[in-house]
């Protein structure tokens, strides 16, 4: 038997993902002495058990690799949205998560997105705060169905996993900031509204298979229980002793209309709101569901709680995890009475600024609407602070855009598809494939291609709707001539004087990054059409 340490080095070194915990890849982190804890090591226990037992199991490689399924499904950051995990002890709980998730058939997960309270008009890059939450439940969904695909004998028991599909919720805690930062209540209601809304209008427009597994929530008067909440208050100004983060926290506060009283409870609600604790006998639900004025569903102690957040979420979580450990390690405190769900805390690329507060150079949906701006210029040096967030959103068009194309396409084989980037480069590969075939003259492919354009050839090709306004049409066609600009000749033209020349059609990494700027202008249009055509 292999120890839960070796185990957790095997794990990080076959994960490919990009995602950090403070100071280090994930590869670097076994060199930490504190990675295993006795939590792990107890559950590691469990898992070979439970393998032993349930499914006549002792291959202990099968066990490293559904357990490493799962790990992979959570941290791998293909997309390259994420900061990373904000602590060490948030990567022990994805190990323990991902033993239980093999271990656990009916184990209940959910991830956490917040916004917070603002009268700010609506930012345009609103839902890149969703990207993450979104690309980190679609990984879980086709986990969910890896497991379903694995070989089944009558010597090997196969693993089922989530039974109870993932939740992903967005949700909006305006009411804390009228507590706090006295801002507007109806106001306050109403652009929490815009904001939810504007994000299920993005997610059900271009991520619509997911949108059975998605939530809206709002937070409410009774949402901070008083019982509860002085019970935080009370731990976070007894037992909490960076002075620098209280400090900090204290300062952003006072720079949102509110005061060091008001920072307090505001970081205290966050342990509420991202359910670090759950009070399991409150009568009240913790939040309605968007538009509802009440949740009469029964609450649902999740297993683990994912939460994702933007950089300036890292000093509320180091307070989240210091609490929550004080309250469960608490000798006095009544544990039957709280749920302490596995916290996994992650932070994103996206909202460095929050999509809830004014940049000095915002960019809003009312100026999209109204024709103030017509092109979003994102290269423009002016929108530097939230160019990050409009490239993470305006690349997931891309890729939700190009879905189409790409299951039409059946011998992908080696081609990695998981970044923007990456399906970029794939389609410029396939269509300098295409090219060289029809400028030969024997031809392998039966492609009609005489007076044909282009793209005209590429959806013969694979069969594409040639729809010249759809799209993937004008995708193609922007890499189609960039690839003529480069290699100087007519897609399809034959040469049959110079054969070299038709096998020389190539690209580089100049051409290649000519056409994924000149795409970003594309798919900025199909942005500002969206919403002109279907927000509010």
């Amino acid at each position: 038997m292999i120890t839960a340490s070796v185990l957790f080095q095997h794990l990080i070194a076959r994960c490919k993902s990009a995602m950090k915990v403070p100071g280090t890849y994930l590869v670097d982190a076994t060199t930490q002495s504190s990675i295993i804890n006795e939590e792990i090591e107890i559950q590691w226990e469990k898992t070979c058990d439970s393998y032993r037992n349930e499914r006549q199991c002792n291959d202990y490689q099968r066990i490293e690799n559904e357990i490493y399924y799962c790990f992979d499904a959570i941290v791998n950051d293909a997309r390259k949205i994420m900061i990373g995990l904000d602590s060490i002890s948030s990567l022990q709980y994805v190990l323990i998560t991902s033993m239980r998730i093999c271990i656990e058939p009916n184990f209940k997960l959910e991830i956490r997105t917040g916004l917070g309270g603002t009268s700010d008009s609506l930012s345009l890059r609103t839902p890149s705060y969703a990207v993450a939450g979104v690309d980190l439940l679609r990984r879980l969904i086709q986990l969910q169905k890896k497991f379903e695909q694995l070989p089944t004998t009558q010597e090997n028991i196969p693993t089922r996993i989530l039974n109870n599909p993932p939740v992903l919720t967005f949700f909006s805690a305006w009411t804390a900031a009228v507590r706090v930062n006295n801002l507007d209540a109806d106001i306050g209601r109403e652009h929490a509204r815009k904001m939810l809304s504007y994000i299920k209008k993005y997610i059900d427009n271009y991520h619509p298979n997911l949108t059975q597994y998605i939530r809206y929530e709002m937070d409410h008067e009774n949402t901070y229980e008083d019982t509860l909440l002085n019970y935080i208050i009370a731990h976070y100004n007894e037992s909490y002793n960076d002075e620098q983060i209280r400090q900090q926290l204290i300062t952003q506060a006072i720079s949102r209309g509110s005061n060091e009283d008001g920072s307090t409870r505001y970081t205290s609600m966050h342990l509420i709101v991202f359910k670090d604790i759950i009070d399991k006998q409150s009568s009240q639900q913790l939040f309605h569901l968007l538009d509802e004025t009440q949740n009469n569903e029964s609450t649902c102690l999740y297993d683990c709680v994912i939460t994702i957040g933007g950089s300036v979420e890292k000093r509320f979580n180091e307070v989240r995890y210091a609490i929550r450990q004080v309250f469960i390690n608490d000798s006095e405190l009544n544990n039957e009475q709280y749920h302490f769900p596995l916290s996994i805390r992650m932070l994103s690329h996206a909202g460095q600024t929050p999509v809830y507060y004014h940049d000095k150079n915002e960019i809003t949906v009312h100026q999209i609407s109204n024709r103030e701006i017509t092109d979003l210029h994102i290269t423009d040096k002016k929108y530097k602070d939230i160019k990050e967030d409009l490239s993470i959103l305006i690349e997931d068009i891309g890729i939700s855009e190009l879905k189409s194309i790409c299951t039409h396409i059946d011998h992908l084989g080696s081609h990695d598809i998981s970044s923007w980037k990456n399906i970029v480069s794939t389609l410029i590969d396939l269509c300098l494939d295409i090219w060289r075939s029809h400028a030969r003259d024997n031809r392998i492919c039966q492609c009609l291609i005489e007076n044909k354009t282009a793209v005209e050839q590429i959806c013969e090709h694979y069969q594409l709707s040639n729809d010249p306004n759809s799209v993937e049409c004008l995708i193609l066609t922007g890499i189609l001539k960039e690839l003529e600009n480069k290699n100087h000749i007519h897609f399809g033209e034959r040469n049959t004087t110079n054969r070299r020349r038709s096998n020389s059609i190539c690209t580089n990494r100049e051409t290649t990054d000519t056409i994924i700027h000149k795409l970003d202008d594309v798919l900025s249009q199909r942005l500002i059409e969206f919403i002109r055509n279907q927000i509010f």
